[in-house]
């Protein structure tokens, strides 16, 4: 009980009224500056611009400090000094000639002529020549080549009209083994 309006009922309700009229007043003044289901919030997605430009203000902070003498292991900090530590003046001579031919330096690879672009390749239409035929120790054999040119000039048809027992050639005995294939036992050369 609140005795400090004396008691009376009647102040305390009073004094409860204007208490529930305010905070409905100020419920009714958020529902309608959220909106349904929030329409009423602005940027409620992401970020808002003030917290996006303290996030901007801290990297920018970040990235204008001078990378310490040791810096954590596996961090960009890190791996930038490696970097830098690694440019010295003799790579930086590398780099700048990367986009040139750099002078031959002590290797084995043979150097074109001065004139290469200049030079006319031509094709050659001469006939291959059959060298002498020597044994082991260097001595020519001699008929080589006419036993050679021999070989050269045998046709198919000498082939075939060789005489391979004495009565039949290439071609009859051929006639022969497929007649005997075909289940014929006369005719087709074997009669």
């Amino acid at each position: 009980t609140d005795w400090t309006d004396g008691g009376r009922l009647d102040l305390i309700i009073d004094e409860l009224t204007t208490n529930c009229d305010a905070i409905e007043a100020d419920t009714q003044d958020l529902q309608s500056q959220i909106g349904t289901a929030g329409a009423g919030l602005t940027d409620l997605g992401g970020m808002s611009a003030g917290m996006k430009a303290e996030i901007n203000a801290e990297v920018d902070t970040a990235l204008n400090t001078a990378i310490p003498g040791s810096p954590t292991a596996n961090s960009i900090n890190e791996r930038i000094a490696t970097l830098d530590d690694n440019y010295t003046a003799a790579r930086a001579g590398y780099i700048d000639n990367i986009n040139g031919h750099t002078a031959q330096t002590g290797d084995t690879y043979g150097a074109l002529p001065t004139n290469f672009s200049d030079l006319a390749i031509t094709a050659s239409t001469g006939k291959v020549t059959v060298g002498t035929n020597s044994d082991k120790t260097g001595y020519s054999i001699s008929g080589t080549k006419t036993t050679l040119d021999a070989l050269n000039d045998i046709t198919v048809a000498n082939i075939i009209a060789g005489v391979a027992d004495g009565s039949y050639d290439l071609q009859e005995m051929m006639r022969v083994i497929f007649a005997a294939c075909a289940g014929k036992s006369t005719g087709g050369g074997t009669a």
